[in-house]
């Protein structure tokens, strides 16, 4: 909505003014204290991890031992985590010498300096087998596509060696080296797999392969950032009744269900510098594509714009009306209006459906790169044409709209309970509009923005600002981007409707007009 006056803003600055305040007193001043030693600095405390891997570039080493064995820190010690990686706290500055091992393995010792926060990472060589050791490899396979498969791991769960382990790399493989000789049960488990056991008699080297079979209830997906659309990992996937397992960074994951349900389930993803996002999925289901709300995107902002309370939208790409003919404005709330003698010359007409046409994309994240159909009718001098079209935004012209509220435009937008936007209005001052301002490209946009659903922006600079001079900027690229990955319905901070919002009775209602 544009204003017809320009705005001046003022600014206020107070100075504080420092007082000396002195007292006074009968009595003999006391004698000065003594200097004080300054007080000794804290010593700073640094953090050393990494990880622990079998062979160069190798798959990492669970329940390895990192022990500071000699120099400053010494007696400090890790275990690793099943991927191998491990994190030491509370370290002074200093050389120490850190010793890595693990069953199997040839330990390995290294020197290191710290003097800040580092990593350090070990490569171990499988332990030179003896005459009474053997190794066991193979391969775990899994499912048509792999997700999740650097996530399954095989565990000696019954021999003398209960207890090691080792994780499976991406290719599907794995060993276990120096077991000893004997009967030797293995385990091969993944995420969303049913775990598969086998038990060996091992008198040399042998190969033992898994295929674990998924469970009837299991879906794959993967979670993107929203505006990058990297994928995003580290993530706790959890929900009603389901479990889930973040594999790596492209964002890959798995969920599943001890049982089926014909109802979708709530899906809730969070993670480090994300806005929680809580979703609905069936289960099993088609692949599923989450995208996520970096924590530091203006939340607040892209509320006031799409979200009031709940997001307002269309789902798929509207169609355009322009009325050639000039109507008589009365008031902002009206229906219809008479139409006067003035029609809007081709080439005018044409400039319009440009600017709108340039500005849809910029307003619908790429969604929607055009108007599903644009038409432009001439209504006779004098009829009442009907502004509140159905399935359509209509835009006119309108005489006297300025003058009687000291603004360029006004818009208003149709919606459903559900938050779909099915209908919307243009209304664009008439002698403004033919004005060859500089803003009148921009509230072209700031209109079309109402009618496709949005509201005022008042927390910071965008095309939805009330005063309507600002063109869509990167904010605005990016907030329609987000909001046209969420459905219609969507809340604060990133919900999206429950499952007792779908297929419910849809009513539609015309929104207020607004300037």
């Amino acid at each position: 909505m544009g204003v017809a006056r320009r705005i001046v803003s003022s600014a206020i600055v107070a100075t504080l003014v420092g007082l000396s305040v002195s007292a006074c007193g009968g009595n003999a001043p006391a004698a000065p204290s003594p200097p004080q030693p300054p007080a000794p600095p804290s010593a700073t405390r640094y953090s050393l991890s990494g990880r622990v891997l079998s062979g160069s570039g190798g798959t990492g080493i669970g329940s390895a031992r990192v022990d500071v064995s000699a120099g400053v820190n010494v007696g400090k010690t890790a275990t690793a985590d099943a991927e191998g990686r491990y994190t030491i706290n509370d370290l002074v500055a200093g050389e120490m010498t850190l010793l890595a091992s693990a069953p199997g393995y040839t330990t390995q010792s290294s020197k290191v300096t710290i003097g800040a926060n580092q990593t350090f990472d070990f490569n171990l060589p499988a332990a030179p087998p003896t005459a009474d050791r053997a190794t066991v490899s193979g391969v775990v396979s899994f499912g048509p596509s792999k997700v999740c498969l650097g996530a399954s791991r095989v565990d000696v769960t019954a021999g003398p060696d209960s207890g090691r382990s080792a994780n499976v790399d991406d290719t599907g493989r794995y060993a276990l080296p120096n077991l000893r000789l004997g009967s030797v049960t293995l385990e091969a488990s993944a995420p969303g797999h049913a775990a598969q056991t086998t038990t060996l008699t091992l008198t040399a080297d042998q190969a033992a392969d898994f295929t674990l079979a998924a469970s009837p209830n299991l879906t794959i997906g993967r979670a993107i950032d929203a505006v990058t659309q990297n994928g995003v990992g580290s993530l706790k996937v959890d929900g009603d009744g389901v479990s889930g397992t973040s594999c790596d960074a492209s964002g890959a994951f798995l969920v599943s269900a001890a049982a089926g349900s014909a109802d979708p389930r709530l899906l809730i993803f969070t993670g480090p510098d994300l806005v929680e996002r809580r979703t609905n999925v069936r289960l099993p289901g088609a692949d599923l594509l989450v995208s996520l709300i970096s924590g530091g995107f203006d939340l607040r902002a892209f509320d006031e714009m799409f979200r009031a309370p709940q997001l307002r939208r269309w789902t798929s790409a509207p169609p355009l009306l322009i009325e050639a003919r000039s109507l008589q404005f009365t008031d902002v709330n009206m229906m219809d209006a008479v139409a006067l003698d003035d029609v809007m010359p081709d080439a005018e007409a044409a400039s319009l459906v440009s600017d709108l046409t340039w500005a849809l994309p910029q307003l619908t994240g790429g969604s929607f790169s055009n108007f599903s159909n644009v038409s432009r009718q001439t209504a006779a001098q004098g009829a009442r044409v009907n502004l509140l079209n159905d399935d359509v935004i209509t835009v006119s012209r309108v005489v006297g709209l300025t003058a009687a509220t000291g603004f360029w435009g006004y818009g208003r937008w149709r919606f459903q309970n559900d938050g779909r936007v099915v209908a919307g209005i243009v209304m664009l001052d008439r002698d403004f509009d033919r004005s060859g301002s500089g803003f009148v490209r921009s509230l072209r946009a700031h209109e079309l923005g109402h009618a496709l659903g949005y509201n005022h922006v008042t927390a910071r600079t965008s095309v939805m600002n009330a005063q309507a001079r600002t063109e869509p900027n990167d904010f605005d690229h990016d907030a329609a981007r987000i909001a046209f990955q969420r459905p219609p319905g969507n809340r604060s901070p990133d919900v999206d409707p429950s499952s007792a919002s779908i297929n419910r009775v849809i009513t539609a209602t015309w929104s207020a007009p607004i300037r």
